[in-house]
């Protein structure tokens, strides 16, 4: 934890504060943490949702693939190392996510398509999609002991309009080797 006691010979050097006197600090106690560093990830466990618009997709380390939202609710995530397989439910380090902050969530293969094509109708057309996921379930696969997640994903009449009106444009593109959105560094 940073100290937060204000030596005798302290310079006030905060942007916007007063400097009635030479040594005079901000209350600190009244200051907002920002969000920093890499973004907390959202483990669903079933009947779990989040609420938010997919921003980016970082595939920047190709072990470690993800999508980045911005969170339109308060939400709980993790930080740390996670294992989504774990019986016992998510792994890692809590860690709340507030409206207007970001978070990231896995590659989930019945997801990635949706997300991509939102992320290059939003390049496109500089429209954002708010979208509501819903973790319904985990499904066993062919694999033993491995299980998949199912979604649903909603979004508001008018934008399910927009993405069904240009979904054919999109297939029509990746079939002609478009690439798909990724992060910009």
């Amino acid at each position: 934890m940073a100290n937060t006691t204000t030596p005798k010979n302290a310079t006030n050097r905060a942007p916007g504060a007063k400097a009635a006197v030479k040594d005079d600090l901000p209350n600190f106690d009244d200051w907002q943490e920002r969000q920093v560093g890499f973004s907390p990830y959202w483990t669903p466990t079933v009947g779990d949702w989040c609420f938010g618009q997919v921003i980016a997709r970082d595939d920047r380390n190709p072990d470690f693939v993800r999508y980045l939202f911005k969170a339109y609710k308060d939400m709980e995530c993790r930080t740390g190392p996670n294992n989504d397989n774990a019986e016992e439910g998510p792994t890692g380090e809590e860690a709340p996510v507030k409206k207007g902050e970001t978070f990231t969530m896995s590659v989930y293969h019945s997801l990635s398509d949706e997300f991509d094509f939102q992320l290059w109708l939003q390049k496109k057309a500089g429209i954002d999609i708010p979208i509501r996921v819903d973790a319904l379930k985990k499904v066993a696969t062919k694999t033993e002991g491995r299980k998949v997640w199912k979604f649903r994903v909603r979004c508001s009449p008018e934008h399910k309009a927009l993405l069904d009106s240009k979904m054919s444009e999109w297939k029509r593109l990746l079939e002609g080797g478009e690439e798909r959105p990724a992060l910009e560094e």
